[in-house]
């Protein structure tokens, strides 16, 4: 047994580095007027401010992007939508039409249980 599992460990180890992605790394997108100077001293009213103008501006990308991303889901899910509320209705009407009693529910549930307990007893032959 332990064999085995030795013989597991090691060939989900040597497995690990063939299963790696490779690393990706983003392009710098910013200008040289954007970027900060190692050289220079920043005081924390500075950097504070900075941190906030880069948080305002992240916050304003995301509400961009999750704006387009729903447009383009309601321009693409419209015409499923409307197909899904003709099934809404109509299974809003056949369920009129079934009109089931709330007290067939626990009717129908006990006397699934009493079958089940009967077919039981019968099979064990008492």
């Amino acid at each position: 047994m332990k064999k085995h599992l030795l013989m597991f460990l090691l060939v989900t180890l040597l497995m690990l580095p063939l299963l790696a992605e490779e690393k990706t790394s983003s392009s710098q997108t910013l200008t040289p007027e954007q970027t900060l100077s190692q050289k220079t001293f920043y005081t924390r009213e500075d950097v504070l401010l900075l941190v906030d103008q880069l948080k305002a501006e992240a916050d304003a990308a995301i509400e961009n992007a999750y704006d387009e991303g729903y447009k383009a889901g309601v321009q693409e899910y419209a015409p499923k939508l409307a197909s899904l509320e003709v099934q809404i209705e109509w299974l809003k009407s056949e369920n009129k039409k079934q009109n089931l009693e709330k007290w067939t529910i626990p009717l129908w549930t006990c006397g699934g249980a009493v079958a089940g307990f009967l077919g039981g007893w019968i099979i064990r032959g008492n």
